[in-house]
């Protein structure tokens, strides 16, 4: 059975323009493919030159595009449909070209395939950059008498293939199984993202209950591909259910997630291990402490890690963050990689490191009370702040936060209100977020913003739906 290929390109957003590359192999007006030269995409790669390295190292890597190489012919059953059927060619690059200066245009021109043989429904789509069409040395010699141009080379740069159209944002991946999550902070999904590449993905948050305005958003991502068998055991640590330390103790608080706290009360002020976990998945991960202070208590707070708890083994400190208010504030500890320098080429699927918590205090000034830890992983990781969602009884006065890289343009982030989309300029969004095939998991912290530190709410009821388009290094969806 023959394979099915198209390409469309939009000569304003409602009108798509049709290219046929199958369309005159049994006819005579038209284009009929007689050699797909399907290209494989590279690999691009940043590489870091290092003292300690003998060679560059790869820090950074992603799929180029591909370029597939066709010939065709192009026929008419008149002179003027054969130029007719030629110039479609020709504007299917230029329509390119002016789709690739202009990113954020939603119809783009794009191909489309059906691979001979293949269940119903089964359709690749790829955007195109450029399209390229050379005329073969002798084609004026015998297109007017046959109406005929043969091996005309058309050469076309395009993304990988996805399994959605253009402009879809893919399938739920059901982060939370479609139910409203209260007081989580993370979920993981059965769902496996699919593709044999990155995916390209669209996130949605929005709050489904609760008092306060979110306006801080910590979004995290870790695959099982890279987090091995406890890729969904970050997240938050609750401080009751860990280790004890100097001068520490469980006790109850209303305010706290899930009803219960650690206070530190600095009989001894000095710098010491206040609390301690471990199990922690390697890789590298950001850390976050909910915490706040009592009376004039003005704490410094640290977090060391390390691979292993073996006896003699040295811990890793971070910067110390001051602890001094006294309202609940959600505290960034910095960075933790764990098990990045083993001696072992490959780390274990099951490999976990060890933290402490270290601090220092004045003695009857007041308390350091602890909350939680966060650990979020680093594999995929978004911010957004600048923007407000509020909890309303109907939509329109229900905002939703969204998170998108769906075109593989450069990733952006935007409000609706009343299922209104509206572009807030004053959202602050850094991202790095890589969908591999597979299962995954993913974390959040979603708060209110209090300049550089925020807090989360323990009442607050929110919504993260994530969406991914699969992609295909290999023509089917197989």
């Amino acid at each position: 059975m023959a394979h099915t290929l198209k390409a469309y390109y939009y000569t304003d957003p409602a009108t798509a323009v049709t290219v046929d590359f199958y369309g005159a192999v049994s006819d005579n007006d038209g284009i009929a493919v007689t050699s797909y030269q399907m290209g494989i995409p590279g690999i691009e790669q940043a590489r870091n030159n290092s003292l300690y390295s003998d060679s560059p190292r790869p820090v950074y890597s992603k799929h180029s595009t591909v370029t597939d190489v066709l010939t065709v012919d192009v026929r008419g059953s008149t002179n003027t449909n054969l130029y007719t059927n030629l110039h479609l060619l020709a504007k299917l690059g230029e329509y390119a070209r002016m789709s690739a200066e202009n990113p954020n245009l939603s119809a783009k021109p794009y191909l489309e395939m059906k691979p001979g043989g293949s269940a119903a429904g089964e359709v690749l789509y790829a955007i195109i950059y450029d399209c390229r069409v050379e005329l073969p040395p002798d084609w004026a010699n015998t297109q007017d008498a046959r109406l005929t141009i043969e091996d005309v080379t058309v050469t076309i740069e395009r993304e990988l293939w996805q399994g959605k159209a253009i402009g879809s944002v893919g399938t739920t991946k059901n982060v939370n199984t479609g139910v409203d999550v209260a007081n989580a902070s993370s979920a993981s999904s059965s769902t496996d993202i699919g593709g044999d590449t990155t995916a390209t993905y669209y996130l949605s948050v929005t709050q489904t209950s609760g008092t306060t305005t979110i306006n801080r958003a910590i979004i995290g991502f870790r695959s099982k591909t890279l987090g091995g068998t406890n890729y969904a055991s970050l997240g938050k640590k609750e401080a009751e259910s860990q280790t004890n330390g100097t001068d520490t103790s469980d006790a109850a608080d209303a305010t706290a997630s899930g009803g219960n706290k650690v206070e530190c009360t600095f009989a001894t002020g000095t710098l010491a291990t206040r609390l301690s976990g471990t199990g922690i998945p390697y890789g590298t991960h950001r850390v976050f402490a909910r915490m706040k202070a009592n009376g004039t208590q003005d704490a410094t707070v640290n977090i060391k890690y390390q691979d292993s708890s073996a006896t003699g083994v040295v811990y890793a400190a971070n910067s110390s963050v001051s602890v001094s208010s006294t309202s609940w504030l959600v505290y960034d500890l910095g960075i933790v990689r764990l098990n990045d320098g083993v001696g072992s080429p490959v780390v274990g699927a099951t490999t976990t490191g060890v933290w402490a918590l270290d601090a220092s205090g004045t003695p009857a000034a007041g308390n350091l009370d602890i909350d939680y830890l966060f650990f979020m992983p680093t594999e995929g990781y978004l911010t957004a702040s600048g923007f407000s969602i509020v909890f309303g009884t109907s939509e329109t006065d229900t905002g939703w936060l969204y998170l998108e890289n769906y075109h593989m343009r450069i990733a952006n982030a935007y409000q609706a209100f009343g299922g209104e989309t509206v572009k807030n300029r004053a959202i602050t969004f850094t991202s790095s977020w890589n969908l591999p095939p597979g299962k995954f998991a993913m974390y959040w912290l979603l708060g209110t913003d209090s300049g550089d530190v925020f807090d989360v709410a323990i009442t607050t009821t929110a919504q993260i739906l994530m969406y991914a388009n699969p992609r295909y290094i290999m023509p089917s969806l197989v």
